[in-house]
């Protein structure tokens, strides 16, 4: 999975994609500033939920 990140400076951006275990938290970005807008996308198609 990654992070796209959507700051309110304007502009866009995605981290690489990063391994997370099925069952498992996992960090998906860094030193990002609160309000930042971002989606998180999946490099194949998963089931599972996310928590924010």
């Amino acid at each position: 999975m990654r992070t796209c990140l959507y700051p309110t400076t304007g502009g866009s951006y995605c981290n690489a994609y990063r391994n997370i275990t099925v069952g498992t938290w996992g960090l998906a970005a860094t030193d990002v500033k609160d309000g930042t807008a971002f989606i998180v996308q999946f490099a194949w198609s998963t089931q599972g939920s996310i928590a924010s």
